[in-house]
């Protein structure tokens, strides 16, 4: 299968998305940009055991305080942005995944044969809204999402970061670090689509039927590291833990082919212009 570089990013800009964009955004006002690329080391598959190394980009646009559009972060609205408040719209692509284990960012790493006899996850267009709230060095942003297509299932994340700002190397700027813990809910469609196992798949891998109901996804932890660097370079070093739970914890896919425990770090080079 394709391991969803999408689902991973996901998980990426609920670490990423204040220090990204407070390092790719010169300005309050007009448009900003910024460019760069991700290596990350993690699962093939959202409950696999077999890792990879992957490249994808890290591509970002903004307009003010107002407009964003991000493969991190998706694309979204501040239509509340005051009092330490934002909240607003979003709009986000889940890639889905492939059977087959292809992956066109793998660059180390094996091809996962984990979902040898499962269905496809059709591209999937979520739509939702987004409210954050920041209060000194605390940060918390919880996102509600629904599939237009494809799965058709609901999810929500929640993310609560607490920030320190560690002098750097004068003259320069200083370095942030954020963590903190992460939440993922779903419905019963995505753990289903994700984590299910049919009939037709019982059939074709001997794992037994089963039907996962929604609720708690995942629970973890996520580190953030930025690095600024020169001529509007940042360097972004991130880790990251989740374990699955509940229902999507006893999936046959995870105890039989994969695991509970997943863990992602990486690299995020980028520039701002």
């Amino acid at each position: 299968m394709r391991p969803n570089p999408l689902l991973i990013l996901i998980v990426i800009g609920l670490m990423l998305a204040p220090r990204l964009s407070a390092q790719s955004r010169p300005s309050a006002e007009g448009w900003s940009y910024a460019a760069g690329a991700a290596m990350l080391w993690a699962p093939a598959f959202p409950g696999s055991d077999d890792y990879q190394l992957m490249i994808v980009p890290s591509i970002r646009a903004s307009y003010g305080n107002t407009f964003f559009a991000s493969v991190e972060r998706g694309i979204g609205y501040n239509a509340v942005n005051e009092s330490g408040w934002v909240a607003g719209p979003l709009l986000r692509f889940d890639f889905g995944r492939e059977a087959s284990g292809k992956n066109p960012f793998r660059v180390v790493g094996k091809r996962s044969q984990g979902l040898r006899g499962f269905e496809d996850v059709d591209f999937t267009f979520q739509g939702g809204f987004f409210v954050g709230h920041e209060s000194g060095p605390w940060s918390a942003r919880a996102e509600l999402l629904q599939g237009i297509n494809g799965h058709e299932a609901l999810t929500g994340d929640l993310s609560l970061d607490y920030k320190t700002v560690l002098p750097g190397r004068q003259p320069g700027p200083p370095v942030i670090v954020s963590t903190g813990p992460r939440l993922r809910w779903a419905d019963a469609d995505y753990s289903d689509a994700y984590f299910g196992v049919s009939p037709r798949a019982s059939a074709a891998t001997g794992l037994p039927v089963y039907r996962p109901d929604g609720g708690l996804v995942s629970l973890g932890w996520g580190l953030t590291v930025v690095k600024p660097l020169r001529d509007r370079w940042a360097l972004l070093v991130l880790a990251g833990y989740n374990r699955l739970m509940a229902d999507v914890a006893d999936s046959p896919l995870v105890r039989e082919r994969g695991s509970r425990h997943q863990l992602i770090t990486g690299l995020v080079l980028s520039r701002a212009f």
